[in-house]
């Protein structure tokens, strides 16, 4: 064990867990003086330490962080208490290096992001950037991206004009400057995505509600990426088996790689993870 955060038997629930590349890894804990708040740790007793006061609600949830690919990772805080648990809070983006001087909220004096209670922060990040779900309270929830700075954190593009939102889930970078998303515009259901961060860089992949061999991707977007600039993902045909697909960011590198239709035994795909491997784009 590297430090006992909350002592006396109770957990830290020191989850989620980001490596910032340099030796440090950023990560939200609990402790009874200071409620949920952002810690660094270097892998020493000494070198674990909270980073910030952030959150002055003690109940206060941080969410997920996400690394920005160049030893800083964006999160979200706030900075006034909820009254109750249920209720909306305002929330900002912040960027963090895993030092107090290095932590700081990104958009200060600009509009607000508004989220539920439980925020979506899912996302993923490369090249100094992170791209991840947000609702301005007029779009709805909609891909961002943020470069930790205010005039470089901004929507991506309006996937499904109004209100309603495109639900964009599963962000999953390829390690080439792309993400990779599912998200409905309204139009086509939930189909694969793709992004560089910028408007004329984002577009489907594949439309996942119809075709030959694939009806639907889900919510969860069950993606792993596997190197050389691909990524693995789930998707169910209309009978509902889940069958491997595989993609580079582009629409004629998207395909089905193999059909599995449940037997006897149940075999289907999912729960994808990438295997170490010698041979580079190796996975099980």
């Amino acid at each position: 064990m590297v430090k006992d955060i909350n002592p006396g038997g109770h957990d830290s629930v020191s989850d989620e867990i980001v490596a910032l590349g340099n030796g440090t890894a950023v990560f939200a804990a609990w402790d009874f003086s200071r409620g949920i708040e952002l810690w660094a740790m270097n892998g020493t007793a000494s070198g674990t330490t909270a980073v910030k006061r952030i959150n002055p609600d003690m109940g206060a949830e941080l969410p997920r962080l996400e690394s920005t690919g160049d030893g800083r990772a964006l999160f979200w805080g706030k900075d006034s208490p909820a009254q109750h648990w249920y209720e909306h809070r305002i929330v900002q983006p912040w960027i963090t290096d895993g030092t107090s001087a290095g932590t700081h909220v990104i958009k200060e004096n600009a509009p607000e992001l508004k989220y539920p209670f439980n925020p979506k922060a899912e996302g993923s990040g490369e090249n100094g950037r992170a791209v991840f779900v947000a609702d301005d309270g007029t779009h709805g929830y909609e891909p961002w991206v943020s470069d930790g700075t205010s005039a470089g954190t901004h929507m991506v593009v309006d996937l499904r004009p109004g209100t309603a939102g495109s639900e964009p889930m599963g962000f999953v970078s390829n390690g080439s400057g792309k993400t990779m998303f599912s998200a409905d515009d309204g139009v086509h259901g939930r189909g694969a995505w793709v992004t560089d961060g910028t408007a004329a860089g984002t577009c489907m992949l594949k439309d996942m509600s119809s075709g030959e061999n694939v009806h639907a991707l889900g919510w969860d977007f069950d993606s792993v990426a596997i190197g050389g600039g691909l990524v693995l993902f789930n998707a169910a045909d209309p009978a509902g088996h889940r069958s491997p697909w595989i993609t580079d960011g582009t629409s004629v590198g998207t395909h089905l790689l193999r059909h599995f239709v449940p037997g006897s035994d149940g075999a289907e795909s999912g729960n994808y993870a990438a295997a170490p491997s010698p041979a580079p784009g190796a996975s099980h």
